[in-house]
């Protein structure tokens, strides 16, 4: 399958129609966005590390601040953005390659943050650099692709490609590029956000390090996605560049929308490939099950299982899972598949609980589910109750079966109603977004109140 641009999570996962943010002047810009929002990344970044940010403009005297590398935020706005808009994202792998977000520079800059990532071409030769810039207020970044002849760009790229030839070896394919286990910049230890893992650091001389750069620094790019460039605008970076409406801020209703997220996952290339061929395995009797695990960093990986079982394993890169039912299965998420979800949920930073997802793909139709929660939400499923809730399962499954006529199946509002029983057995009332996609079609699904389904709510 073709590797998309890196983005964990993060994986190329979301939908179209989308606008992004443009620079016309970025003086002026910045000083139109000052007064809105933080861009919820960097204020988060900054809570955590206890950096206390001087008044912006003010001429005041302050003690040098301990060095802090401002990487994670960065990776994670670019992280966020390329999920959020794989259109942008995919005409970025056609035309300028993959942003690494392993390793980078180290950050510039007092009040101002600036930061480089290497960008790497089809054979995982580093070939540019992505360079951002993020505002005293932090409420406005710049993103610039850093792509010319100067000597300056070339000890760049040269720094980087030392780093990766020491590291990781000469890799010679952009897969082996990103599939490296090295390679993990926003997956936490032990899911602690806190303790997120090191994205390595390499020293970069760096002239005017906290000023964008020039227009020779951002070649021009006229097929550029809609919306992200226009008048004035120089070039991929500046797509990317904006706000906290553009990244965020800490009540950003659209992290908040389950159906439009999964929505977006499933509408990439990426996602479309495994949906159809795990549509084409669900057909096939006596096939066993199949699963893609989707990383946060990476080409999804598939697992071959048995008959009603694949196993897969949990990481810090883990983000979702889709999977086949097969023939002769029951067309809905098992027990297992729910706990799955629940390890998934776990796995991410605290702010993106809800990235996680399990997807059942079957003959009738495609469910997705996800955590609808915080971290602190999430329950503990132990081994020893696993069995009991499979027998409330079939239990369930049994009394909505035994009346169905030979060669019936369960409708999609039993098979729904299975769902809604079940996690209630389980203790996640309320607590999971179930998700049906069929032929392109996305809606959430939910119950009334008296616990009979809702009409589906597309999304």
């Amino acid at each position: 399958m073709k590797k998309h641009l890196f983005y964990p999570a993060l994986w190329g996962i979301l939908t179209l129609s989308v606008f992004y943010s443009c620079r016309t002047d970025s003086a002026t810009t910045e000083q139109t966005v000052a007064s809105k929002e933080k861009i919820a990344a960097f204020e988060r970044f900054e809570k955590q590390n206890n950096i206390v940010q001087p008044i912006a403009g003010a001429n005041q005297a302050t003690a040098p601040q301990k060095y802090i590398s401002y990487a994670k935020p960065f990776a994670e706005i670019i992280t966020n953005f390329m999920q959020n808009h794989p259109d942008y994202a995919q005409w970025m792998d056609k035309s300028v390659g993959v942003i690494r977000l392993d390793v980078a520079s180290q950050t510039f800059g007092e009040d101002k943050k600036a930061i480089i990532f290497p960008v790497t071409d089809e054979s995982g030769k580093v070939a540019a650099a992505w360079y951002g810039v993020i505002n005293e207020e932090r409420s406005f970044v710049n993103f610039s692709y850093m792509n010319d002849n100067s000597a300056e760009l070339a000890d760049i790229k040269n720094v980087f490609q030392n780093y990766y030839d020491k590291k990781i070896g000469n890799f010679s394919s952009r897969t082996v590029a990103s599939t490296s286990k090295l390679i993990n910049p926003v997956a936490l230890k032990n899911g602690n956000e806190q303790k997120p893992i090191d994205i390595e650091e390499v020293v970069i001389t760096k002239k005017n390090p906290t000023t964008p750069p020039p227009d020779q620094w951002v070649p021009k790019y006229p097929d550029e996605p809609s919306g992200g460039g226009g008048a004035g605008s120089s070039g991929p970076g500046t797509g990317m560049s904006g706000g906290s409406s553009t990244h965020g801020t800490t009540t950003d209703p659209s992290n908040k929308d389950a159906c439009s997220k999964m929505k977006n996952k499933i509408a990439t290339e990426k996602g479309r490939e495994i949906i159809k061929d795990l549509e084409a395995k669900a057909k096939i009797p006596g096939a066993g099950e199949t699963a893609y695990r989707q990383n946060k960093v990476g080409d999804p990986t598939m697992y071959q299982g048995e008959q009603d079982n694949v196993l897969i394993p949990i990481d810090n890169n883990m983000e979702g899972v889709y999977h086949n039912h097969p023939e002769g299965g029951v067309n809905m998420l098992s027990v297992k598949d729910i706990r799955m979800m629940l390890f998934a949920a776990r796995m991410q930073s605290d702010d993106n609980v809800g990235n996680a997802f399990v997807g059942m793909i079957s003959k009738s139709g495609n469910y997705f589910i996800s955590f609808n929660g915080t971290k602190a939400d999430i329950p503990v499923i132990y081994d020893s109750q696993v069995q009991g809730f499979r027998e409330d399962y079939d239990r369930i499954q049994y009394g909505m079966s035994v009346y169905l006529k030979k060669g019936e199946q369960l409708s999609d509002k039993q098979l729904q109603k299975l769902f809604f029983d079940i996690t209630e057995k389980m203790g996640l009332k309320g607590k999971v977004n179930l998700i049906k996609e069929k032929d392109g079609n996305t809606s959430t699904i939910t119950q009334n109140t008296d616990g009979t389904i809702a009409d589906p709510k597309p999304c």
